[in-house]
Formats: structure tokens, C-alpha cells, sequence
């Protein structure tokens, strides 16, 4: 499946269709492919967004990666990934969140409290990523 990252519109869809199998590593790997793979359309970057909402915390966290490596679509993703950290429960996936948001450089009002809620997390790693996201 690696090689379909870089296989364009193809590679976009088949990798996009797999975001929804039953298996967590297959969902995982997808979302990680197509952040890396230069797929930034608009349907790719919602499909991420939603991708937020797996149930298995790899999946949203390298959906988040994805989303930061992207920084495309503001105006899809940073509003997903706003909503995401504030349900988040995973300290690894609220810092993936935090520093997708700080890939994107901008964030509206309504996502800045959470940020600001993550400064005083008792994780480091989210401490950090707050800290760097607010700069």
C-alpha cells in the first residue's frame, strides 16, 4: 500500500476508501499515507478531519499528523482539529492535535481556550506542544 501514496488521484481514492475498514492498523496506515503522500484536495483533508473521530487512538493521532503535515484548508481542518482536542482524552493524540494546529499558524477564538487548557496538563509533552502552538 506504500507505493500508492504517490500515485495521484488513483492512489487518493483507494487509499481514502480504506479509512473506513474494519481494521485499526489498515485505517491507520491510510491516514498516515495520505498525509504523506501529497494528497491535500479538500475531500482528502475532511476525510482526515474525520478521521479525528476513530475510535482507536492511533488512527486519530496519525490523522492529526497528517493534518499538520498537510496545513491545507484552514477552513476544514482547523475547526475539526479544534473539536477534536477538546474531546480528546489521549495525552499522545492531544499533542499531535496541538502541533497540527500549530502547523496551520492560525486558529480561531473558539480553539484558543483548549490550547490554553493543555498548558496545564499534567503530560509534559502537551504542556510543550501548548506552549510552542501559542508562541
Amino acid at each position: 500500500m506504500s507505493a500508492m501514496a504517490w500515485f495521484g488521484k488513483d492512489a487518493e481514492i483507494a487509499l481514502s476508501r480504506e479509512l473506513t475498514n474494519r481494521t485499526s492498523e489498515i485505517r491507520a496506515y491510510a491516514v498516515y499515507l495520505l498525509g504523506s503522500g501529497g494528497h491535500d484536495s479538500a475531500a482528502v483533508i475532511s476525510a482526515l478531519g474525520q478521521s479525528l473521530r476513530d475510535e482507536y487512538p492511533e488512527v486519530r493521532r496519525y490523522a492529526a499528523i497528517s493534518l499538520g503535515r498537510l496545513a491545507k484548508h484552514p477552513t476544514i481542518a482547523v475547526p475539526a482539529l479544534g473539536a477534536a482536542l477538546a474531546d480528546e482524552s489521549d495525552d499522545k493524540v492531544k499533542e499531535a492535535i496541538i502541533y497540527a494546529l500549530a502547523s496551520y499558524g492560525t486558529y480561531g477564538p473558539e480553539v484558543r481556550p483548549e490550547i490554553e487548557k493543555a498548558l496545564r496538563s499534567p503530560n509534559p509533552e502537551v504542556r510543550s506542544a501548548a506552549a510552542f502552538c501559542l508562541r
